[in-house]
């Protein structure tokens, strides 16, 4: 009798500790969205496009200079993921977790399970821009991803803002 006491005893303590531990606010795989910024306004546009492939590109503030990024260009951006349907629902961002620095990256992906240029509609929607544009990019279902092969992996409206920070080349 005791022993099934001791045992009832430890597990209701193990589970205690377990689940007071998965309370904690402070855990460093949670990913902190606080410092994303609103999303960008859509109301009065630059220009809106909508391509064969059912991205919606909306060019929220046009770039400068004489370079546009190409399919094989580095560059350095600012980006937010979002589901469109619930704007503060973010998938993913630049800015998570205090981040100020741009990310770098190619446009043409190499495949790494790090990269966020990931969906064809992506990289569709960063051909052309200029440094210091700003688009909505709208990528509609089935979204295509590349991660070394074809994926689908989701079948809702993302929502992404992105501002070209640079071309690296």
């Amino acid at each position: 009798m005791n022993n099934t006491r001791l045992k009832s005893s430890f597990l209701l303590t193990f589970f205690v500790t377990l689940f007071l531990a998965s309370c904690d606010t402070n855990d460093p795989r949670r990913i902190d969205f606080s410092d994303v910024p609103e999303p960008f306004s859509t109301t009065d546009p630059v220009s809106v496009d909508t391509t064969e492939s059912g991205l919606i590109i909306y060019v929220i503030e046009e770039g400068e200079g004489e370079f546009e990024v190409g399919p094989r260009d580095e560059i350095e951006f600012y980006y937010t993921k979002r589901y469109k349907s619930n704007l503060d629902r973010i998938i993913s961002s630049s800015y998570a977790n205090g981040v100020t620095e741009p990310r770098q990256e190619l446009v043409t992906t190499n495949g790494s399970r790090f990269d966020v240029i990931v969906e064809a509609q992506f990289r569709e929607g960063l051909i052309g821009m200029k440094e210091g544009e700003k688009r909505v990019l709208i990528l509609t279902p089935p979204i295509i991803g590349y991660l070394g092969r074809s994926f689908t992996y989701t079948s809702d409206t993302v929502w992404v803002d992105i501002e070209l920070e640079n071309i690296t080349f």
